[in-house]
């Protein structure tokens, strides 16, 4: 112990091993000061090094009866101090990572929200476009944009040449276009 002879201290831990509160209580004001020292070393943080230290010293009253020192009461208690500094770091480290993976997961929930409801905005946008232009032009567009049907496949349903299928398609996209443009931000 700091400034203890290491008889003293034998005999202070043997008080502490058979309950004497006094002892508990003499060894609590020697080590605590240079406890604490040593904890906010680890840890750089007032409030946890104090708590570390605190938490160090009355464990050791709980674990009195059981209590086996082979060095000294000053090592014992400094390793313990150290132990506790380093899971408490550890945890630390622990729950912010686990904070930065939430708050990762909800920007990544709240983009995919965005995205979901700009998405619902152009369909909707782009519904009520489509009932605006010729309906030839608007049913070869839907059926090679919604449905995935190939120029022939629409040219042979609709008896035209697929040259006509491209030509409405094309004027399709053209008016979109132009009537969807603030929406998609063009500048034209």
């Amino acid at each position: 112990m700091d400034g203890l002879n290491a008889a003293h201290e034998t005999w202070l831990t043997g008080q502490l091993k058979s309950g004497d509160i006094e002892a508990f209580k003499t060894i609590y004001r020697e080590q605590f000061p240079h406890l604490l020292r040593f904890a906010f070393g680890i840890m750089r943080n007032k409030t946890a090094a104090e708590e570390i230290t605190q938490e160090t010293l009355t464990h050791l009253w709980e674990i009195r009866e059981s209590l086996t020192i082979t060095f000294s009461l000053n090592s014992y208690l400094m390793k313990a101090v150290r132990n506790k500094c380093i899971d408490y770091l550890r945890h630390r480290q622990i729950v912010e990572r686990h904070a930065a993976a939430q708050h990762k997961e909800l920007l990544l929930t709240q983009d995919i929200t965005d995205e979901f409801i700009q998405f619902s905005q152009l369909q909707q946008a782009l519904d009520k476009a489509l009932e605006t232009i010729p309906q030839e032009y608007a049913d070869a567009f839907r059926k090679n944009r919604f449905e995935a049907r190939s120029y022939q496949e629409i040219a042979e349903e609709a008896g035209i040449s697929v040259r006509t299928v491209e030509y409405h398609i094309s004027k399709a996209i053209g008016l979109l276009r132009n009537k969807l443009g603030d929406f998609l931000g063009d500048s034209e």
